[in-house]
């Protein structure tokens, strides 16, 4: 289980630190070090602290603790996501492409969207086995 600020020190490294790199070194650094979630980089000539980043498993860990302290806010999204696949056939089925006016955009939306869609809810899918 991660400190409040383990966290914080997650966040900062993974949003708003310059290259994804935090610098400085704290026992709380040392922690996730130790826990592999973060793992030294090195230093600069310009700054003498020490430099970590997120590692997969720090990245993996950061995204888990987001979903689980607002686990129903993806419920909704999840549920039309899901039905949004399930009806795409039959909405494709309804137009009648001879005689249409969809333009580029639309065909575009059309072609790709459902794609992301599917490949979305696959990985949320793989999240949860995991």
């Amino acid at each position: 289980m991660l400190t409040k600020n383990q966290r914080n020190i997650l966040e900062h490294t993974n949003s708003r630190a310059a290259n994804g790199n935090c610098c400085g070194d704290s026992l709380d650094i040392q922690k996730l070090v130790f826990l592999g979630l973060m793992e030294f980089v090195g230093t600069t000539g310009f700054c003498p602290d020490k430099y970590y980043r997120l590692t997969p498993a720090g990245r993996k860990t950061l995204e888990e603790a987001k979903m689980s302290e607002n686990p129903t806010d993806y419920e909704p999204l999840l549920t039309a996501c899901t039905g949004f696949i399930k009806g795409w056939p039959h909405f494709l089925s309804r137009i009648n492409f001879d005689a249409s006016f969809l333009d580029a955009e639309a065909i575009r939306f059309m072609n790709e969207v459902p794609g992301k869609i599917k490949t979305g809810l696959s990985k949320i899918e793989r999240n949860k086995n995991d």
